[in-house]
């Protein structure tokens, strides 16, 4: 089985939509929405449906599963493979949804329980990585504002966001803080693989050609075969500096901190 799942670790807001279009037009690996998305009516591959299925209200049973948190991921894993038409699966994870394996008791600065699922049963791990943290915290202030996480630009009814100053240093620094600890807990992983956002597209904004080669190679699918060229979805909104009504103070306070490379 594990030769056949791979995970897609990443944050909102990192261009995981349209990775996802990208790849999924390949014929032998197939991708999942998020698994852990509390929006669950009419998902197939959502883990709360799929406990609902399993364990119906059952409250003993689940309970009793949950002391080994192995055999949940293990049967997920396996209804997620049996649904698909293809024979490999990209499945979505966001950071924020990594805790739904920890059983009882967990010490606070544990590791998370589904990345040692993850590891001991060697499954693939693609990290895909916004580096650009002010462009990904303005593009959760976007999605918010519109309250709509999935609408393409032409769909977004307000165009412009007011950043908060004081929590914009705070929010590029967890952003920051997250990555570093997801590339620390797979540092010694084989099956792992670093995805940048702002590589995933050459000048031309088609799927880059080598990075279109490594994923084969990494999912170990036919290279005859080709992802989807171009995306169907922009890979970014528009510059910050027209995004962001506060631009010169934003530009202000980033200067003379440590990120002031993620300005335009």
């Amino acid at each position: 089985m594990s030769k056949n799942i791979f995970i897609l670790l990443s944050r909102q807001r990192s261009g995981t939509q349209m990775f996802r279009d990208l790849i999924r037009a390949h014929p032998d690996i197939s991708i999942t929405g998020e698994i852990f998305h509390s929006n669950r009516e009419g998902k197939n591959n959502s883990f709360f449906n799929f406990l609902v299925s399993n364990f119906n209200n059952d409250l003993n049973s689940y309970f009793d599963a949950l002391a080994s948190p192995k055999i949940i991921f293990n049967s997920f894993l396996e209804s997620i493979l049996e649904k698909s038409k293809k024979e490999k699966v990209l499945i979505d994870v966001k950071y924020s949804s990594v805790h739904h394996f920890e059983g009882f008791w967990k010490e606070l600065n544990e590791e998370s329980n589904l990345f040692k699922l993850i590891k001991k049963a060697e499954i693939g791990v693609v990290h895909l990585i916004r580096e650009n943290y002010l462009e990904n915290y303005c593009s959760a202030l976007l999605a918010k504002v519109n309250q709509n996480w999935s609408a393409y630009d032409s769909e977004r009814k307000v165009d412009k966001i007011y950043v908060n100053t004081g929590e914009m240093l705070d929010e590029i620094s967890k952003r920051e803080q997250e990555v570093s600890v997801i590339k620390k807990v797979f540092s010694d992983y084989a099956a792992y693989k670093e995805i940048v956002y702002e590589e995933i597209l050459d000048s031309s904004g088609n799927f880059s050609e080598s990075l279109q080669h490594e994923l084969k190679c990494f999912f170990d699918i036919n290279q005859s075969h080709d992802f989807l060229r171009r995306p169907r979805t922009n890979k970014t909104a528009k510059p910050l500096k027209s995004l962001i009504e506060n631009y010169d103070e934003v530009k202000s306070v980033l200067s003379v901190s440590e990120f002031s490379d993620m300005l335009d």
